[in-house]
């Protein structure tokens, strides 16, 4: 959706396993009713690590599950 300027991506009910959800400028996320989203326990699937800020002190983190940086509404 991105690289197409933007949009809508939906989740459909059911379980859906994934790693990292990495929202991009102008991209809408919506999980319709029923969807899960089953977050992988594999290391690998939250790379690369990103830089974050906890309890003041900068570190370099695997991040959140769903992750944006530097985007826009």
């Amino acid at each position: 959706m991105s690289r197409k300027g933007g949009g809508k991506v939906v989740v459909p009910p059911g379980v859906w396993k994934t790693g990292r959800i990495e929202l991009k400028s102008n991209v809408n996320l919506h999980l319709e009713e029923g969807a899960e989203l089953h977050f992988s326990g594999n290391i690998k699937d939250y790379l690369p690590v990103a830089l974050t800020r906890y309890e003041g002190i900068e570190v370099y983190s695997l991040g959140a599950l769903v992750y944006a940086d530097n985007q826009e509404i």
